[in-house]
């Protein structure tokens, strides 16, 4: 390997980044579980609509004015239950044979990033597009880009029919 020390430098950097998303999110878990709404707002803010490792506010004006109000209703909801979520059918990918449009964002969470090219990678008729400068929520941050994402995505699927 030509540049085996830059590449150790990354992986250790990547590491070091996904373990600090992860003390976030259980900042946020335990802020949520002590009913401190203005706190898991604030991380929520931070991991997903600036983005993680992006400068705080970064997402200004009616983008970060609507996740605020959203999250706020959501925390102020009463708890749905237990999860009941479907185990990851990471594995059966393959059987999804339907044109599928994979999206994200380049300031989301590296894991985040990684299992969307992954899901585009394992799905035969998947195509994957990135949304440059967004973090999680690209249709909040860019909804005309994404709209015209989704719609030359169908548009594509009625020319193959």
């Amino acid at each position: 390997m030509t540049h085996a020390a830059r590449v150790e430098d990354l992986v250790a950097r990547l590491a070091e980044a996904e373990a600090e998303a992860e003390a976030e999110a259980e900042a946020e878990a335990e802020a949520e579980a002590n009913n401190n709404i203005e706190e898991a707002i604030a991380i929520r803010t931070s991991l997903w609509l600036d983005g993680p490792f992006q400068p705080e506010g970064r997402v200004t004006g009616e983008p970060r004015k609507l996740f605020d109000k959203m999250n706020f209703v959501a925390l102020g909801l009463p708890p749905t239950g237990t999860n009941t979520d479907a185990p990851i059918a990471y594995g059966r990918l393959e059987e999804v044979t339907v044109p599928t449009l994979v999206m994200c964002g380049d300031l989301d969470l590296p894991g985040i990033q990684e299992r969307s090219r992954y899901v585009a990678t394992n799905v035969s008729r998947a195509t994957f597009h990135q949304i440059a400068g967004t973090a999680h929520l690209p249709s909040l941050e860019r909804p005309q880009e994404v709209t015209s994402v989704i719609a030359d995505f169908i548009d594509q699927c009625k020319e193959q029919q």
